[in-house]
């Protein structure tokens, strides 16, 4: 053995024996951990924000300059003292548990003992805090970690935490930070969101000399709301509410013809902190399901209140996550909650567009105006689009409903007694329930026989014929069995092998919708019957298009799929576009109308009518306006 090799064996030994795993730095640990808790500066603001609620403050002022960056936040809350006030920047203490059980029972807003210690590790931090009982305050300084200050000074009672330079010492996250205005955005909806959750606190944000959120004087979610909101969605916002025993739902809505194309108006609280739940957002999407578009997105507040033990809060560091013990429960409350918003809701005031004046009395009918009615289109095939030369009279909603009589060969008429039983002499309700002015309602006529065109008391009605002739058919075929049609002269349909094969695995489903079909052999399948509600020459293309909607996403027998094949075949069977409709007619779809639950939207979420108001019509026509 060479002399060399004998050298190194001892040092060979000596750097096996050397252990690789070492604990790390308080500094190091406490920066790792800012990671996960201080993702930027909203959220240092929102764990601030949660500490100050937790003091038991009245009155919270948040202060931002450079995006965040620096940011300060003053309380009156009850303040610490020296002791704590030192301690509370050591990681994982806090006054908010003592015990593991009391992580199954929260009832604060903080409880990791992590946020200030990791605020501490990443920025130069400076608290100033006083109890009422104390005659002087403490003052400690913090710059990534090290204390440099800590003695007694004057302060007012509560706490004042300013951060300077966010993620001084740690250029890769600060590399990672957005534009100042992005973040400061970012703050702003952290302290919003706690503002909404907690409206029995006064909230204040500003940025600069600009103040860009203030809730004082809010004394509910609603006054809360209004403030974040503004003057145009405030005021419009329904009232949801639903009570069981997993829970109390309590929160607001906007109305289907306000909605955005994102999520950004959308709060979700959880015994009063702002969560992410998907399931809890899924059963609000569909409650809204049919009132608004597809790509659209509701606004909403929503609070939900369960007892401490069925929440767990502790899933990951920012507590945003949570998970839910009935959660099956809870989003059947919510769900419910927000169709009854939606279904009784008080009168809409869309800003320019005064409130509903007082319904007319059934016995005072409206004046009658005789009007030659547009030319007719030749070769309709029934009374509904039938060409004939006729007086077209102006009528109310009542006379409308006394007109609504099915006579032989209308298409309305095979409506009115396949699927519903309708009493024209029954009670006229409608379950949004709102002060809607129907027996004032006075029909002018149709336009580019697309439109109905009524007089409001308070302006000019438009009615979409389709739309809302979809959203009545949408609504009956939801609540009574479909009756099925023989067809006059059976339908060879061929189909291709994947079709087939869907068309097989939903025949009872099409069965209940009035579909009669029989396999003829491989792709061929004969259509003997269709539902009563649709025209015979509108039968293959619907029953292919329900196919499609059966195959798109492996949606077969569930719930969805019902609710989208109802959508399919109200649309395929209401009044189109370019329908001219008879007098009899438009009286019957106006009566139809104002019964469904949702009059103002169709299935897919568009509106079924639009409102000019008399004073819109006044500024376009500049009357008022002096002239010479």
């Amino acid at each position: 053995m060479h002399s060399t090799q004998v050298a190194q064996m001892p040092c060979r030994a000596l750097e096996c024996a050397v252990p690789k795993i070492h604990r790390l730095s308080d500094q190091l640990a406490n920066q790792i951990a800012a990671g996960e808790v201080i993702e930027r500066p909203g959220s240092a603001a929102k764990e601030l924000v949660e500490n100050a609620l937790d003091a038991g403050a009245t009155r919270i002022d948040v202060a931002i300059s450079d995006g965040g960056r620096s940011l300060r936040v003053t309380d009156d809350g009850e303040g610490m003292g020296p002791d704590d006030a030192l301690l509370a920047f050591d990681r994982f203490a806090t006054s908010k548990v003592s015990q593991i059980d009391d992580l199954f029972s929260l009832r604060t807003m903080g409880f990791r003992g992590e946020a200030l210690a990791s605020i501490a590790a990443v920025a130069r931090v400076e608290l100033r805090t006083r109890r009422r009982s104390d005659d002087a305050g403490t003052l400690i300084r913090i710059e990534g970690g090290e204390i440099v200050a800590n003695r007694p000074c004057g302060t007012a009672e509560g706490t004042t935490l300013a951060i300077q330079d966010l993620f001084f010492n740690t250029p890769a996250r600060l590399k990672f930070m957005k534009s100042p205005a992005t973040e400061a955005a970012h703050v702003v909806e952290a302290v919003t969101a706690l503002a909404l959750a907690h409206p029995e606190v006064a909230m204040r944000v500003t940025s600069g000399n600009r103040v860009v959120l203030d809730t004082s004087g809010a004394r509910d979610l609603a006054e809360a709301a209004a403030l974040v909101l503004g003057a145009e969605i405030g005021p419009a916002l329904l009232r949801c509410q639903a009570d069981g025993e997993a829970g109390h739902v309590l929160g607001l809505i906007a109305p289907p013809e306000l909605i955005r194309g994102d999520r950004a108006k959308q709060w979700l609280f959880v015994n009063g902190r702002p969560v992410r739940n998907p399931a809890l957002a899924r059963a609000v999407d569909e409650a809204f399901s049919g009132h608004i578009p597809a790509s659209r997105h509701p606004i909403y507040a929503i609070a939900v209140s369960v007892d401490p033990e069925a929440v767990d809060f502790n899933v990951h560091p920012t507590k945003k996550e949570i998970r839910l013990r009935d959660g099956a429960t809870l989003y059947a409350l919510v769900r419910d909650a927000v169709s009854r918003g939606l279904r009784q809701s008080p009168p809409v005031d869309l800003g320019p567009v005064p409130r509903w004046r007082g319904e007319m009395r059934a016995s005072d009918p409206p004046d009658v105006v005789e009007r030659r009615a547009v030319n007719p289109v030749p070769g309709g095939a029934d009374e509904f689009t039938r060409g004939r030369s006729l007086e077209l009279r102006t009528v109310g909603a009542q006379q409308a409903l006394d007109l609504y009589r099915p006579a032989p060969g209308d298409a309305v008429a095979a409506l009115g007694e396949a699927v519903v039983a309708y009493d024209p002499g029954s009670p006229v309700t409608t379950a949004e329930g709102r002060d809607f002015p129907w027996d004032a309602l006075t029909v002018l006529g149709q336009l580019h026989d697309t439109y109905l065109v009524l007089e409001h008391p308070d302006g000019l009605l438009l009615v979409d014929q389709h739309n809302s002739h979809e959203r009545f058919l949408y609504e009956q075929l939801g609540s009574a069995r479909v009756a099925s049609q023989e067809l006059l002269i059976p339908r060879i349909v061929d189909l291709p092998a994947e079709s087939a094969d869907t068309l097989e695995a939903h025949l009872g489903a099409l069965a209940d919708l009035g579909f009669a079909l029989e396999r003829l052999g491989e792709g061929c399948w004969q259509l003997r019957a269709a539902p009563a509600v649709l025209a015979s020459e509108e039968a293959e293309r619907t029953l292919l298009a329900l196919l499609a909607e059966a195959a798109d996403g492996g949606l077969a027998a569930s719930r969805q799929l019902s609710d989208r094949w109802r959508v399919t075949l109200a649309c395929h069977s209401a009044t189109k576009a370019g329908d001219r409709l008879a007098p009899a007619a438009i009286a019957r779809l106006i009566a139809q109308w104002r019964t469904c639950e949702q009059p103002f939207t169709c299935p897919h979420g568009r509106p079924t009518s639009i409102m000019i108001p008399m004073g819109e019509l006044h500024r376009r026509c500049m009357r008022g306006m002096q002239t010479r």
